[in-house]
């Protein structure tokens, strides 16, 4: 397949998956797994559904704007195809070929919204190493990387942090929420 572009293969053009502005689609092969079913089902529910052959392989797209509903559906759908071969995501118009990262920040995000004050939610201190409020909670574990002697800002180190653990795409994510205590 490295011949053929990933928008339009064989039957199947996702062009216009991609180019009408879903935050996030979800494009997975059929496969013997036994979450299969359910998650042709749930991909039906989504604003964008398609399904299409690539190379006489039937797969399915599923588009998902940035709303509750879509994010909770989006993230169970990642959780399940994560480890499919063939499985990959166009988030924000990028692909994506790691599922695990994209599903535990659309989780993240879906239960920031039950909080009244999401920044409360998001934004923890850092108990290890440099003080600092972190603007997110996905990368509060990872946060003993970070390095007041580093020729790099704490901010720019967060910022870099983010990116490495997938969370900088998070629309809670302000990274001028990041301060020292």
């Amino acid at each position: 397949m490295s011949s053929k572009s990933l928008i339009a293969v064989d039957n199947l053009d996702i062009s216009s998956s991609v180019d009408a502005g879903f935050f996030l689609i979800v494009i997975f092969p059929k496969n013997t797994s036994t979450q299969y079913s359910i998650s042709v089902t749930i991909s039906k529910l989504s604003k964008h559904y398609r399904e299409g052959l690539i190379e006489g392989k039937l797969f399915h797209i599923a588009g998902f704007q940035q709303t509750n509903e879509d994010l909770s559906l989006a993230a169970g759908i990642l959780k399940m195809v994560a480890g499919i071969k063939g499985a990959y995501a166009f988030l924000r118009g990028n692909l994506e070929t790691e599922l695990t990262p994209i599903s535990n920040v659309l989780t993240c995000l879906k239960t920031s919204s039950f909080a009244d004050n999401k920044a409360a939610y998001c934004q923890l201190p850092n108990a290890l190493g440099v003080s600092i409020l972190l603007p997110c909670r996905v990368i509060s574990g990872f946060a003993y990387v970070l390095n007041k002697e580093s020729i790099h800002s704490l901010k720019d180190q967060v910022q870099a942090l983010s990116v490495s653990k997938g969370c900088d795409w998070c629309p809670n994510f302000n990274i001028e929420n990041t301060k020292p205590l």
